[in-house]
């Protein structure tokens, strides 16, 4: 049943911040400084491996993500480190890359399952302590993925300690802010997502929880790229996610306003949620999750009424 699978959709976000304290309880190993660090994965996992590589590279390390599908990927080598991400610990795609860099490059992996394919195609595994999604909705172990990626690369647990009060005090602010939302994008032909590159892979995290909950067409794009590639379907009723943080999002705020855009912006982080672009990542992934589990109890309820 729908309405079932959206009660737990609910249950595993409920149950984020015990879910995160678990895991910064049990950090994980670190790199070494003088690897360069290539990080590979499907779907949401790469959409976090996005936010952390960009956030490593601001920091002067030679990081990069990618897909673990497509023929162009990262060619093994000594001075190299994979960190192959898959939460189920099944991704045929990430278990291959992983395969065939190890014995030349170091190679980490990154689940939720201890006992899977991409452990054992490891050298090391950082697990994420995420329990069950009961939904099967990548909701907990994006945070976690954020979070144990974060510690890899050297964040002591002690500066992420504030994440599990700080996302307990998302959810309960989050719940007004979605119902509003809702009501504005409702009925709304198309969404797009919009973020600075730094949090481009929240973004991506944030339109794929409004495709696969209430399976709404959300696609997400970079904020200054919108204004060149995205500004074109922007017709009145067109909806925009906003997350603010772009040097673009003055020249948003024009263009949305005279094309007659519904403008929708989740709200401001509190002082303990805004530590860089991955603890942003990591609180604000709850805005939309907890969006698309009230639109979709919407579709759930317009099915069970017709």
């Amino acid at each position: 049943m729908v309405e079932d699978r959206v009660e737990a959709f609910r249950a595993d976000i409920t149950a984020s911040p015990a879910a995160l304290a678990r895991l910064l309880d049990a950090p994980p190993i670190r790199l070494d400084g003088d690897q360069r660090i290539c990080l590979t994965g499907l779907g949401s996992s790469r959409f976090a491996a996005d936010v952390v590589a960009g956030s490593w590279r601001a920091q002067g390390r030679t990081a990069w993500s990618e897909l673990a599908s497509g023929a162009a990927r990262t060619r093994p080598a000594p001075d190299l480190t994979l960190i192959a991400i898959s939460a189920s610990g099944g991704t045929p795609e990430v278990i291959e890359a992983a395969q065939r860099h190890k014995g030349v490059s170091r190679v980490i992996a990154v689940t939720a399952r201890a006992e899977s394919a991409i452990a054992q195609a490891a050298d090391e595994v950082v697990l994420l302590h995420a329990g069950p999604e009961l939904s099967g909705i990548a909701c907990r172990t994006f945070r976690g993925t954020l979070a144990a990626l974060a510690m890899l690369g050297g964040t002591h647990p002690d500066a992420l300690a504030p994440i599990p009060d700080a996302l307990s005090d998302r959810l309960q602010s989050a719940h007004a802010w979605a119902a509003e939302a809702a009501d504005v994008i409702d009925g709304a032909a198309a969404i797009d997502v919009l973020a600075d590159a730094s949090l481009l892979g929240l973004a991506e995290q944030a339109a794929l929880m409004l495709r696969e909950a209430p399976r709404l067409p959300a696609h997400a794009v970079e904020t200054a790229d919108w204004l060149h590639v995205g500004v074109y379907l922007a017709w009145p009723g067109h909806v925009v996610l906003h997350v603010p943080g772009s040097a673009a999002d003055g020249e948003l705020a024009r263009t949305v306003r005279a094309r007659g855009v519904r403008l929708v912006t989740p709200p401001p982080l509190a002082d303990d949620a805004s530590g860089g672009p991955i603890v942003e990542a990591i609180v604000r992934s709850l805005d939309a999750e907890v969006l698309a589990a009230t639109l979709w109890d919407r579709t759930s309820a317009a099915v069970r009424g017709s």
